[in-house]
């Protein structure tokens, strides 16, 4: 049902009940209970409809700001509704892109981006980073570089226009921490041009504040920054100008503002801004300029289109004051404690009674959770719901646990139709990734026979299984390990694959010891190249006076490297062979200590909008093969796939070049040691593979799992016709069923009866860390179990 909703939202009173659409909020609190946020749809596509046709004049784009609201029932909604975003977290991005968003219209805010963030986000393909600093700018540069592709970019100009709006919410003066100076813009550009290889300027941003509810400073800033923006356009060829967001809602006689007749009322110097207004003073300024113009609406789009519920407990009244206590919370609404923000309070039932002056506070144990003090409001008891009004931006999205309160639940209502688009969080919830700590081996030992089938595939690694099993069994009380057995069992019963961290929550977290200092070198793999170095990034916080060098010039390289001593770490993405064992134990009697620091999948990827399905891999080695061990036939176009719409469409072949592990185990597994065709388009990089792919809708490669964008699909693949077919998810990897997993390794020179030097070990303790394996996770790969973890590093300490 589509409701028109001219001013800001669609709550109101109905027959004396107040409803959101179609729907009594009171009905809804009963069924799911308080503290509860409710939306209302149609505000919030009502929203972005009108602030869309607002700039009908100009080539542009309505980019929500996810900070305000990121639920993924809201971003699904604007995406369907074809809105873009602007997001400032790398989670950000995974959020919309889970909601059905598309990278490519979304850019990248915020003045801290991490390296891991930028490298998701360039695999990804986002539209555009806005930078705040020349500093920033030059590390987008290098790590585009480093990944081999080109980074789009925009720099946030600081116009220095006053908002006039609150100090936390204001952005565009020159003492705030956001942008670049207004005077220094040109040179930046410049200096980027010439300097920075890997780096497209794209767009020029800018951002004064939040919650403006006056045109005169959108203007101003507009007006400054203009000619800068047609200076840019000539100069360096951009092609946007993101001319921020900021326009504020109604908090004040928020219920009312939902009313045409509250709008006709309104005076000229006390009408509060509204889109059409804006469109009408903005559009006339831009339609001269030629770019495209993007706005980063958040608040104006969700905020009146949400409110809290919340159940009175008690009316206490003292000799100063009366207060309503509340069971919702500063930790569901911070907005008042933080931004001394107005939320109106309305009963669920109309009230035309009596009024008093109280404060309403929540229970939390802090004297700033309130959410409004001294203030005049109908005179509710213990036992009523009222609801927060303006509650849709930055309520939820900045919620936590504080004081161990679960999150509340969050409505979604579309007419008389509501659904549950985040269900209120349990107390095991609150707790889950927690653990006591003289629990975290407990429940090892019994768990043998439950855990070492999982790694059959790895057979290799099954007798460290069993021994750190049965040397945790020894020191562990048999009621502790019971009891922890059946809480593991309980709470990993039909464990699924989903988004949420696959890190085994009983893995240890890395803490720092004395004495650690030195250089340590890495040579080897290509495909744990940036695994190493975001590793290095990570151990270098715990020591800053550490040295780590490293090199991925291929797992070939690794072991000539340990052998001769040139590094203290060898990474390959295969196992070494016997001939290079044999030549290291030649020259020091011993072999070298095998390290399994990851799970990757080398997965099989064709373009995004290719409709194949599957492969089995005798496909797989008809694909790529020119001598064919497993017996298929000789495959060259999709039409023998299956693909009769791309009949005479010849396969396109990416894959590694001879010197990477990623080849030798590719040839050995899935070719069956044969040999490749000669057609294969060797890529010097695995990111590269992706890319070959990503731009050929005819193409195949294979690359590891980490390497996966938004432009390329990974096959599921099956071990013959009679199998199923499996996707390459973690727990297929761990139970062997998808055919292509494997270890990433490090090899290290460790002398038997000794404990390795104290900086390689600590290095690898902290990889194989709860810190280690949330880079392992964050680079695209699969974390290591924990009991896996704890084997390898009580062996490397002995």
């Amino acid at each position: 049902m589509r409701l028109v909703c001219f001013g800001m939202h669609a709550f109101t009173y109905k027959n004396g009940q107040l409803y959101c659409e179609n729907t009594a909020l009171s009905a809804l609190a009963q069924q799911h209970g308080t503290p509860l946020y409710v939306y209302s749809a149609n505000t919030i596509l009502d929203h972005y409809k009108r602030l869309d046709a607002a700039l009908a004049g100009v080539d542009h784009e309505v980019a929500y700001a996810v900070k305000a609201n990121s639920n993924l029932g809201v971003l699904s909604l604007l995406a369907q509704a074809g809105a873009g975003f602007d997001i400032v977290s790398g989670g950000e991005l995974y959020r919309v892109i889970k909601a059905g968003g598309s990278p490519s219209h979304c850019t990248f805010a915020g003045v801290g981006k991490t390296r891991e963030e930028i490298i998701y986000a360039l695999q990804q393909g986002i539209y555009c980073f806005n930078v705040e600093s020349e500093e920033e700018l030059r590390y987008l540069d290098a790590v585009a570089g480093e990944l081999g592709v080109i980074a789009p970019a925009a720099v946030r100009v600081n116009p220095n226009v006053d908002a006039k709006t609150h100090k936390y919410i204001s952005t565009g003066k020159s003492e705030n921490k956001f942008g670049v100076d207004f005077g220094r813009i040109d040179d930046l550009y410049a200096r980027a041009a010439s300097e920075l290889k890997n780096i497209r300027m794209r767009g020029l941003q800018m951002h004064i504040g939040s919650q403006l509810t006056s045109i005169t400073p959108f203007i101003e800033a507009v007006e400054k920054v203009k000619p800068l923006a047609l200076r840019l356009k000539e100069q360096h060829g951009i092609e946007f100008w993101s001319i921020g967001g900021g326009i504020g809602i109604v908090y004040h006689d928020s219920l009312a503002s939902g009313d045409l007749a509250w709008w006709q009322k309104q005076s000229s110097e006390s009408k509060p801004l509204n889109v059409e207004e804006y469109g009408n003073a903005i559009v006339p300024l831009l339609q001269d300029v030629g770019l495209k113009i993007l706005l980063e609406p958040g608040r104006y789009i969700v905020g009146n289109a949400g409110v809290l519920l919340t159940t009175c407990l008690y009316e206490k009244k003292g000799n100063a004051k009366t207060f309503k206590i509340v069971d919702a919370g500063m930790n569901d609404l911070i907005r008042p404690a933080l931004y001394e923000g107005h939320h109106e309070i309305a009963t669920l039932t109309e009230n035309h009674g009596t009024h008093v002056k109280a404060d309403v506070v929540g229970p939390i144990c802090e004297s700033g959770d309130f959410f409004c003090q001294d203030r005049e409001m109908p005179d509710f008891q213990p036992g009523d719901v009222i609801a927060l009004l303006s509650a849709g931006a930055y309520g939820f999205a900045m919620a936590s646990n504080y004081n161990t309160r679960p999150l509340p639940a969050e409505i979604l209502v579309d007419g008389e139709t509501s659904r549950v688009i985040r269900r209120r969080q349990t107390l095991d919830d609150v707790l889950a990734g927690e653990s006591a700590w003289h629990l975290v081996f407990a429940y090892v030992a019994i768990l043998s026979h439950t855990l070492t089938p999982l790694f059959l595939p790895y057979r290799n690694v099954a007798v460290e299984v069993n021994f750190v099993m049965a040397k945790l069994a020894s020191k562990c009380p048999g009621a502790l390990v019971v009891a922890a057995t059946l809480l593991f069992l309980a709470r990993n019963a039909g464990a699924k694959e989903t988004a949420e961290s696959q890190i085994d929550p009983s893995i240890a977290s890395y803490t720092a010891v004395a004495g650690v200092s030195g250089n340590l070198s890495s040579i080897g793999s290509d495909t744990l190249n940036n695994l190493m170095t975001l590793w290095a990034e990570e151990f270098k916080k715990f020591y800053p006076n550490v040295n780590i060098q490293i090199e991925g010039k291929g797992s070939s390289t690794a072991p000539l490297a340990l052998i001769e001593g040139t590094a203290q770490i060898a990474p390959m993405s295969r196992a070494m062979k016997a001939k290079e064992i044999d030549a290291f134990e030649e020259r020091y009697t011993y072999k070298p200590t095998e390290v399994h620091v990851a799970i990757d999948a080398l997965a099989i990827y064709v373009h995004k909008d290719n409709p194949l399905r599957g492969l089995t891999m005798q496909q797989v080695d008809s694909i790529f093969s020119a001598t064919r061990r497993r017996d298929g036939p000789n495959l060259t176009e999709w039409s023998q796939l299956g693909l009769d719409a791309w009949k005479g469409r010849a396969i396109s072949l990416f894959g590694r070049n001879s010197a990477t592990g990623t080849y030798g185990y590719f040839q050995e597994f899935a070719l069956a040691k044969g040999d490749f065709k000669n057609s294969v388009k060797e890529q010097p990089g695995s990111s590269a593979v992706v890319q070959g792919v990503g731009e050929d809708l005819y193409a195949i490669g294979y690359s590891g799992i980490g390497y996966r964008t938004s432009n390329v699909r990974h096959l599921p693949l099956a071990a013959d016709e009679a199998t199923g077919y499996f996707p390459a998810t973690y727990q297929n990897c761990l139970s062997g069923e998808y055919p292509l997993a494997r270890f990433l390794t490090i090899y290290v020179n460790k002398k038997p009866s000794q404990p390795l030097d104290l900086l390689t070990l600590e290095f690898i303790k902290f990889i194989l860390s709860r810190q280690g394996q949330l880079v392992v996770e964050k680079d695209g790969y699969y974390p290591m179990p924990a009991v896996l973890a704890a084997g390898i590093v009580e062996k490397l300490s002995r």
